[in-house]
């Protein structure tokens, strides 16, 4: 059931994620309840890993909260 290791290399770790946005794990986790972002690939209970496209939709979401004012 695990992920392999090829399909590990495009994907990244939730400090990775938080790092490329300059938000929070705290906040990613919010926008995953949410349904702004896909959840994550879990890969053990303590391990997961995110699609490259969830830095570009944080960074779409922090875009608009700045320039439209779009409360979340």
């Amino acid at each position: 059931m695990g992920i392999n290791t090829t399909a590990k290399k495009n994907l990244l770790r939730i400090s990775e994620v938080a790092k490329a946005t300059g938000v929070s794990l705290p906040t990613i986790h919010y926008y995953v309840r949410e349904g702004l972002l896909s959840p994550a690939v879990k890969t053990a209970r303590n391990m997961a890993y995110y699609s490259p496209d969830c830095v570009e939709d944080i960074l779409r979401i922090k875009e608009l909260q700045t320039k439209k004012y779009l409360p979340l």
